[in-house]
């Protein structure tokens, strides 16, 4: 339980997270609407970290879906800081379009 406190202490408290702190709180209020201030900065606090990592593996599976997607068209280059490893790479070249659906 203590690396998870750790945890949720850094993100809450760290400015480069600012964003979806504010995302998480937008929806945390439409969620807990009528209730008090306290219990909506209750369930934020509780729900953040869980909620943060969900929407990062989101975003990160929406980018190499893009990724794969872009590298079928002939002539594009994807970025190679897109491209998370060689091997990824090599995987993505092999398995072409299919991948897309």
């Amino acid at each position: 339980m203590e690396l998870e406190q750790v945890h949720r202490y850094v993100l809450l408290n760290s400015g480069e997270v600012t964003n979806y702190i504010n995302d998480h709180k937008k929806e945390i209020r439409k969620k807990h609407r009528g209730q008090r201030k306290f219990n909506i900065e209750e369930a934020h606090c509780t729900e953040f970290t869980k909620w943060f990592r969900d929407t990062v593996d989101r975003i990160s599976e929406e980018i190499q879906e893009e990724v794969t997607w872009a590298r079928n068209i002939e002539g594009f280059e994807v970025p190679r800081d897109l491209v998370e490893s060689d091997e990824e790479e090599e995987d993505l070249f092999e398995h072409g379009s299919e991948d897309i659906f």
